[in-house]
Parts: C-alpha cells; sequence; structure tokens
C-alpha cells in the first residue's frame, strides 16, 4: 500500500509540474501577442535599409550632417542608412512623411530647428504636431548665421549700417518667408529701431547670388555654412555672427552681443528625430552610435571646417530646446507679424 501511495504522489506531482509549465507558456504566448512585433525584434534593429529624410534640398548644410551621420551609422550597424531629400514648406513636407511613417526605426528625419520650433507658428494648421508625433533622438550640431553686407554699401561697422538704415530704405535678403535668415533680420530691425524691407528668394543660392551682385538686396543674415571663401575674396563683408558664442570658423568675428545686441542669440541646430511611438531601445542604440561618432575627433573636425559646431545633446535636451525655442520664436513671428498661409 505505501509502494502505491508513493506512485500516486508522484504522479500527482508530475501532473501539477506539467499543468504550470503548460500554464506559463500560455501565459508568455499571450504577452508576447501584446508587444508590437517591431518591439519584439529590436534586439535585431536594423531589420533592413534605414532612411534618413532630409526636408530640404540637396546641397546645403542639413544635407550635409545627414550624409555624414548616414555614413558613420551604416558603418556602426552594417546595414545601409539612406539620404533621401524632400524638400518643400519649410521642411514640413518631409517631416510630415517621417511623422507618418511606421515607428520601427526605418524611417528618420535630419531636421533644422525651425522644422520643429517655427513652422508651427507660421502656419495656421500643420498636418502633424511636431511636440507629438516626432520623438527627439540626438542633437548634433549647430551653427550661427553671420550678418553681412554688400560691399557697395558704404559701411564698416553694424553702428554705420544702423546709422545708413534711418536715412535710406535697405534691402535684405533671406532664403525664404520663415527661414532663419528672414527671422534674424525682423529681430535685427526690432532691436535696432531701423526699418528694412525684407527680399524672400526661393532658397539660400538665389540670395547668395542677389547679395554677391549687391544691386538689389544688401544685407544678408546667412549660415556660415561655405559661407568664408566669399568674405575672404572681398564679395561680402562680415560684421558679426548671430550666436552667443563665436563662431570656431571665424574667431575674430564678434558676436552680435558683443557689439551691442545684448539680447541677440540666433543659431541654427540639426537633430535626428524618429517617429513617436518608436521604441526606447531603438532610439538608444542610435543615439549611442550617433553620438559616438560625432565625438569623435575625425568627425568633428571636418564639422569645423564646414562651420559647424559639434554638439552632442540627448533626447530629453532636444526636448527642452525646442520648447525654448518655440518660446522664442513664436513671440518673434506674432511681433513681426509674419504668417505664411
Amino acid at each position: 500500500m505505501r509502494a502505491k501511495a508513493e506512485y500516486d504522489n508522484g504522479l500527482t506531482r508530475e501532473f501539477l509540474h506539467s499543468l504550470l509549465c503548460t500554464a506559463a507558456s500560455l501565459l508568455c504566448g499571450c504577452l508576447t501577442a501584446l508587444v508590437p512585433a517591431h518591439a519584439v525584434a529590436d534586439d535585431r534593429y536594423p531589420g533592413k535599409p534605414v532612411k534618413i529624410v532630409v526636408p530640404y534640398p540637396a546641397g546645403g548644410s542639413a544635407d550635409g550632417v545627414a550624409r555624414m551621420l548616414g555614413a558613420e551609422l551604416s558603418t556602426a550597424f552594417g546595414k545601409p542608412f539612406v539620404v533621401e531629400n524632400r524638400p518643400g514648406a519649410s521642411g514640413t513636407i518631409g517631416a510630415d512623411a517621417v511623422a507618418k511613417s511606421e515607428p520601427d526605426g526605418h524611417s528618420l528625419l535630419l531636421a533644422l530647428d525651425i522644422t520643429l520650433t517655427v513652422a508651427p507658428f507660421l502656419y495656421s494648421k500643420l498636418s502633424f504636431d511636431p511636440s507629438k508625433d516626432l520623438k527627439p533622438v540626438v542633437l548634433l550640431a549647430w551653427n550661427p548665421n553671420v550678418l553681412v553686407v554688400a560691399p557697395s554699401l558704404p559701411v564698416n561697422s553694424i553702428g554705420e549700417l544702423v546709422a545708413i538704415a534711418k536715412k535710406q530704405r535697405l534691402f535684405y535678403a533671406s532664403g525664404g518667408n520663415g527661414s532663419p535668415g528672414h527671422l534674424a533680420g525682423e529681430a535685427f530691425k526690432m532691436q535696432a529701431g531701423i526699418d528694412m524691407t525684407h527680399v524672400p528668394y526661393r532658397g539660400l543660392p538665389q540670395a547668395l547670388t542677389a547679395m554677391l551682385a549687391g544691386d538689389d538686396v544688401q544685407v544678408f543674415f546667412v549660415s556660415i555654412f561655405g559661407l568664408e571663401p566669399h568674405i575672404r575674396a572681398g564679395k561680402l563683408r562680415a560684421f558679426a555672427v548671430t550666436s552667443a558664442e563665436r563662431a570656431a570658423l571665424m574667431p575674430n568675428l564678434p558676436t552680435m552681443r558683443e557689439s551691442g545686441f545684448a539680447d541677440f542669440d540666433i543659431y541654427s541646430w540639426y537633430a535626428l528625430f524618429a517617429p513617436s511611438g518608436t521604441p526606447d531601445s531603438v532610439v538608444d542604440a542610435l543615439y549611442d552610435r550617433a553620438a559616438k561618432a560625432f565625438k569623435s575627433e575625425s568627425v568633428q573636425e571636418r564639422l569645423l571646417k564646414q562651420g559647424l559646431t559639434p554638439s552632442v545633446r540627448k533626447p530629453g535636451e532636444v526636448s527642452e530646446l525646442i520648447r525654448r525655442d518655440q518660446a522664442k520664436w513664436s513671440a518673434l513671428i506674432k511681433k513681426a507679424a509674419i504668417k505664411l498661409d
């Protein structure tokens, strides 16, 4: 009888163990079914070529940063990171495409700050919400604008520029309505107490061509990117950089603050974004590899040669920067009554 009881107990233990294993297996299966497929596969990211959308034309500073980043990430991940240019509407067309793409890390956005911080206040309605539909990954670099004048204008300082602007009508160029050059020009007018007529062009190349001719426009706030050769050749006269810090590419050029404009701090920054809902593990992997690449001496040297200042910042810092800049630009846009539609 004792042997039979031990036998029966053994069968009971074996049955209970089998039952518990089956239940655990079913529970794991149910939990897995509730997790999105792209989240389960995070450890295999990227599973295919990754597209980096640049919402501006090829050849500009953002395009250059994106291609540099794409090459570095391709090496780091062992999968292609391909740049795709989708320009239009101050960068909002390309940004909207990424915001509405699958949140699995295979569609990314390399954008200038204006697309996230300025566009929401220039358009009465956007098809996406920059603060809710895009997830910051990493800030990579920034660059200031430079205040330049045409050699045909008989001034040798900002003070002389302000004085002549109070006596005669001057025209300032920009790469388009709502562009960084446009906003910098309006900020300058307000702080200097002068009036200048804004002349928007279809892009920076067209505006630069007009400035070099010096007939229709005389003043230009323009990205330092690619500008140095024209200044060195005497085709443009540079007075100051618009950021709070001096530019590494032109260290002898004073800032607007040093030139008497205490509140002037305008610069462009470049950051990588993913669609909202992209798993944190994917964002973390992208940040780690991008940060490592853009902190390397070779990449920083290439950025500095283009007039860009390396500045790697984490996703949370990018979010805070967006909030701060949105407050600044919304106030200026309202005061200057700038509207694109």
